[in-house]
């Protein structure tokens, strides 16, 4: 795992049940509906930067697919497999996708890509890419300034009283 990666997972450690609790993820839900129209049944994907688990993991696995979830903090691996224990969750830093090529059907990163610096963006979208079967679905999103409170990011930005680190 990358310095960076234990770093950013130590500051989601700090904030996990406050997350859990009060973050407000109802602007992904028409997402993930038209993501899920696009895949088949019992599709097998991959949700980078999972967090605790809801309400993407967990939406996606109660429609029957197949779900590995990842993400850099221990904490919020350790809630996601509580509250939805039949999702694989691994505790790996999204730059090392250790998986082989061409296995996921679809893969979701919300909210993860953007604590990556800029100029790593475009490699990690081609390694995303590879672990893609060939006309997979790819859902990202990027927090927005209507989400954060801030207009710009030099860094690092605030949730729940805590700084964490994302792209400049």
């Amino acid at each position: 795992m990358s310095i960076h990666a234990i770093k950013l997972g130590q500051q989601y450690d700090d904030i996990a049940s406050a997350y859990a609790e009060q973050f407000d993820t109802s602007s992904i839900k028409p997402l993930l509906k038209r993501f899920d129209s696009h895949l088949p049944e019992e599709s097998q994907i991959l949700d980078i930067g999972c967090g605790p688990g809801v309400p993407i993991t967990r939406y996606l696995a109660d429609k029957w697919h197949m779900l590995t979830a990842i993400d850099c903090s221990n904490e919020m691996i350790r809630l996601a497999q509580k509250k939805i224990p039949n999702v694989i969750c691994l505790y790996e830093d999204m730059y090392q996708l250790d998986f082989p090529d061409d296995c996921f059907d679809g893969v979701v990163a919300s909210g993860s890509l953007f604590h990556e610096p800029l100029q790593q963006q475009a490699g990690l979208l081609r390694r995303i890419r590879s672990v893609m079967h060939e006309g997979g679905v790819l859902l990202v999103s990027f927090v927005s300034r209507h989400m954060s409170g801030q207009k710009r990011y030099s860094g690092e930005m605030e949730c729940f009283g805590h700084k964490i680190q994302c792209a400049s």
